[in-house]
């Protein structure tokens, strides 16, 4: 098995009407029991977004949900601590980068605790030039399949919104698992991903959605002295916040409810992140952030924690 998911059919590509249905039925299949056959190792928490949005306003306001919702969280990681446990600056690859712009983001939000950007991408893009002038910063056409040959000079490898568009996600977990089991130093992932709550927020998005249980698959390829914790970003208001500003006008061909009213939206979306952190539903999560600590103190997180709620 090489998907974590039923099927591999990706919606990256241009797909007729009858697998559009498809891709919609067979993720609504995969999606089903969320908390079924889980790896009986991986914690689940959540990450209490209202009491980390001191960012907001540096934040682009024009944002989906999702993607505040894990600004917020690169912007809150312990980076310091992080820092600490590897014993020097961290370095970080990102496998599907795009345009860098995490490169950037992280480097700003890490300071002296920043070692050092590789991202990786199967489409070169044209920013890269830019960035690349900084000498921390360095750029391959690449894929997730290509990762082994990077992980040697990385501290951290981090995906966002880019897992789910692997179509072999568990060949790619598989390499990252292989490579930790023979190198005794200490590494951390972070890969934040849709959760099952995409299927009718994102619609046709990448190869699919995850849960705990699909998660749980990637999970159990780590020894048993890896920590896994998976944090659910946002939940049900949120995603009612992207549903109405942003699928709801695409499907029926109107604009974009952010930019008809901007100032609006962003007041919506902090009452949803507010209202959602308080109060979340049970698997709804609006995005996940799956963190796998190697060789790192269990605790690096702790003060994140909060217990699920119905």
């Amino acid at each position: 098995m090489n998907t974590s998911s039923n099927h591999t059919l990706n919606a990256d590509h241009p797909l007729s009407k009858g697998q559009r249905l498809r891709w919609l039925y067979l993720n609504w299949l995969n999606n089903r029991h969320p908390q079924a056959e889980l790896d009986s190792s991986l914690q689940q928490r959540i990450f209490p977004a209202h009491q980390h949005l001191q960012p907001w306003a540096s934040i682009d306001t024009l944002v989906s949900p999702a993607r505040r919702l894990c600004d917020l969280f690169w912007h809150a990681m312990p980076w310091q601590n992080i820092a600490a446990a590897m014993g020097r600056p961290v370095r970080l690859l990102e496998v599907g980068c795009g345009s860098g712009r995490y490169g950037t983001l992280l480097r700003d939000r890490m300071g002296a605790n920043f070692g050092g950007y590789t991202g990786l991408d199967v489409m070169p893009d044209q920013a890269w030039t830019a960035l690349a002038e900084d000498p921390r910063f360095h750029f391959h056409r690449a894929g997730a399949a290509d990762v082994s040959g990077f992980l040697d000079g990385a501290d951290l490898v981090f995906t966002q919104s880019a897992i789910e568009h692997f179509d072999t996600d568990l060949d790619f977990m598989r390499k990252i698992a292989k490579y930790t089991a023979a190198n005794p130093r200490p590494f951390l992932q972070v890969h934040l991903m849709p959760s099952a709550g995409g299927l009718r927020t994102f619609m046709w998005h990448g190869v699919r959605n995850y849960t705990p249980r699909t998660i749980s698959r990637m999970t159990r390829l780590f020894g048993a002295d890896t920590v896994r914790i998976l944090y659910s970003l946002g939940s049900g208001r949120c995603n009612l916040a992207h549903r109405q500003r942003i699928t709801y006008p695409w499907l029926l061909g109107r604009p974009d409810g952010r930019k008809q009213d901007p100032a609006g939206y962003d007041q919506q979306l902090r009452r949803a992140i507010e209202g959602d952190a308080t109060h979340p539903r049970a698997n709804e999560a609006c995005f996940y952030a799956l963190v796998l600590l190697h060789r790192m103190p269990a605790n690096l997180f702790d003060s994140w924690h909060a217990p699920c709620a119905d």
